[in-house]
């Protein structure tokens, strides 16, 4: 029987990553446009967040201190305005559609498992810890797939809009980033530590 330890080596990136790919690819081969959908939502999201948290308070200090023309401030805000009712148009549709589309992604997994099921030598099902597992598969399947794909979409807005904040950051004070991404590592470290904890316990 294996020991925590060897079971904790066993999770490593290369492990994960398949591991993720699979779970995506359940949603891939049913409904491909959720992923697309929900990746370009995601896009607009981390700009829009780095519109109106960062970028325009900047603009905002910089055009009171250089005393840029007000026509010129309102057009930036007005920029913004249409941008935002864009991505907030978008963000809905994406709604509406994953919605639409989850029975189809749920029917589609469901299937499969069944399928894999079917394959399977009926003596198995007499076995408690695989009829236990196998239960337990069929009701957290879709959950878990949809958990990687958001995941996948967090991770993508994290970078985006880090990414742009540090490109601000770097026109401001290139200095101030050894500032902005010391909480970034820790937060790392911590949140490594605790996806472990979270693991073990599921």
């Amino acid at each position: 029987m294996s020991t925590s330890e060897d079971k904790k080596k066993k999770i490593n990136w290369k492990r994960t990553f398949k591991n993720n790919a699979y779970m995506l690819s359940f949603i891939a081969k049913s409904c491909p446009g959720l992923i697309v959908f929900g990746l370009i939502s995601n896009i607009l999201d981390a700009v829009h967040s780095f519109l109106l948290d960062t970028y325009m308070f900047q603009y905002a200090i910089n055009a009171l201190h250089e005393g840029k023309e007000l026509k010129t401030v309102i057009i930036l805000l007005v920029c913004i305005f249409i941008y935002s009712l864009i991505y907030l148009t978008l963000d809905q549709i994406y709604y509406y559609y994953y919605e639409l589309k989850e029975p189809r992604v749920e029917a589609y997994i469901k299937n499969k498992l069944q399928k894999k099921a079917a394959e399977v030598d009926l003596a198995c099902f007499e076995s408690s810890a695989f009829y236990d597992t196998y239960v337990k598969t069929v009701d957290e399947a879709t959950e878990r797939a949809y958990t990687v794909m958001n995941n996948i979409f967090n991770v993508v807005w994290v970078f985006i809009k880090v990414g742009l904040t540090a490109g601000l950051i770097i026109t401001i004070e290139p200095l101030f980033m050894i500032f902005a991404f010391l909480p970034v590592i820790c937060t790392m470290l911590v949140g490594k530590k605790r996806n472990r904890i979270r693991y073990d316990n599921n």
